[in-house]
């Protein structure tokens, strides 16, 4: 029986697939490199730019130095264009009364931070798991489970909302079920643990207070 739910944040409930490949295009410009988000979208931002300049054999140190300059530039974009998803916040006042609510992404701190101040999410997440929370990023479970274990939940009881491949494959080795959202690319259906796809918020709303919401007190 589902008693919780996950939802990744970026892709999910914002629309920031354009923030963020345009902020690492701001930043990959220095290097002359092509740049396709939707290859590393869900992972760590100190990930991407390890994977993707790995022939520079940077230092850690200057990989840290590029994620800053990445993350303040979608910062900066997120505070004057981001916006919710249509049905996020309709969705989070139906669940967050019947389902323990979790946050669990691969954003930084600060990008987390600014999205629950901009859009008041905080009411709905009393647990929130970013990428400094963690040392390993997803495709590992490790966002999940820490997830999880501070909502006093085994993972066969959490349901996962992800977009990303990435987040898709966490969710699976971590032994949660999943549902996809707004995911266009991906085929999550061979991942153990995998649910359904949804295009709309409000469907997928619809389908889990369906399927679980008369067992909730």
């Amino acid at each position: 029986m589902i008693q919780g739910i996950i939802f990744d944040m970026d892709g999910v409930l914002i629309d920031s697939s354009r923030i963020h490949e345009k902020a690492y295009e701001l930043v990959f410009q220095d290097f002359n490199r092509d740049f396709s988000y939707d290859k590393y979208a869900g992972k760590r931002t100190y990930d991407v730019f390890s994977e993707v300049l790995s022939d520079l054999d940077l230092e850690h140190s200057e990989i840290v130095k590029l994620s800053h300059r990445k993350t303040q530039a979608a910062l900066q974009i997120l505070e004057t264009d981001g916006t919710l998803l249509p049905g996020v916040y309709e969705c989070l006042k139906k669940l967050h009364t019947r389902f323990s609510l979790a946050l669990g992404t691969s954003a930084s701190r600060p990008t987390q931070e600014l999205v629950f101040k901009k859009f008041e999410l905080n009411r709905f997440f009393p647990i929130a798991i970013n990428a400094n929370d963690v040392r390993l990023a997803k495709p590992d479970p490790e966002i999940f489970l820490s997830c999880a274990q501070r909502m006093k939940l085994e993972p066969q009881n959490i349901l996962v909302v992800e977009d990303s491949l990435a987040g898709a494959q966490a969710a699976s080795a971590g032994g949660f079920f999943f549902v996809g959202i707004h995911q266009k690319t991906n085929d999550f259906r061979n991942l153990s643990g995998y649910l359904n796809d949804f295009n709309h918020f409000e469907t997928l709303t619809d389908w889990i207070l369906h399927q679980w919401a008369t067992d909730q007190h």
